[in-house]
């Protein structure tokens, strides 16, 4: 009697047990993929804005043989680079300040000091995580600052429309807070960028 009393009672402790080791699993989890998701998004971010001084664009995959707008090439390598899987869940914002103090949305021109900023929506797993945010979604996100190259404008008039009223409500390709990482970037070369992207000379 005594042995069954004892068999039982150990196996609601293991019962017991395993359910707070999944809980803190998950949990676990979720803390990896949010640390992962904000180092990725930090990279990609500051490797976008590195290229953005240049004030070059990257080819348009869908029009062979044309460009992206600024904007679009800016957002277009921030999603490539964060290698996060749903782009849909990411929104990127651009505005940039002139020489004379003017605030203007966009990448911005020449000599130009611009503020890119990405969030990132990652969906979490544990429960009592989800309980805490809404639509048990966590913001990841990153920002830098960084100064234009004097370079000359190399867009066709249409582009740069695009990119003079580009970031008013923020730019979604495929679908669709907070703190920020003020990471200071002045006009730098491009570096790192994959190979399969195409740069305008």
């Amino acid at each position: 009697m005594g042995t069954a009393r004892q068999t039982g009672s150990t196996v609601v402790e293991v019962a017991v047990a395993s359910v707070v080791l999944i809980v803190l699993i998950a949990g676990l989890i979720d803390f990896g993929r949010v640390g992962y998701a904000r180092s990725r998004l930090k990279y990609a971010v500051s490797q976008a804005a590195r290229f953005a001084t240049t004030g070059n664009a990257v080819d348009d995959p869908a029009n062979p043989g044309h460009k992206l707008s600024r904007p679009d090439s800016v957002v277009t390598l921030i999603q490539s680079l964060s290698g996060l899987s749903d782009s849909s869940r990411l929104i990127v914002s651009m505005e940039a300040v002139t020489p004379d103090g003017r605030t203007i949305p966009g990448p911005g021109g020449p000599g130009d000091v611009v503020t890119v900023r990405a969030s990132y929506r990652l969906q979490l797993v544990a429960p009592y995580l989800t309980a805490m945010f809404p639509g048990g979604e966590f913001a990841v996100t990153a920002a830098t600052t960084f100064r234009n190259e004097e370079f000359q404008s190399r867009l066709d008039p249409a582009q740069q429309s695009q990119t003079r009223f580009a970031g008013l409500f923020g730019h979604r390709r495929r679908g669709a807070a907070a703190d920020s990482h003020g990471d200071s970037l002045l006009a730098e070369s491009t570096v790192g960028l994959p190979a399969r992207i195409g740069v305008r000379t």
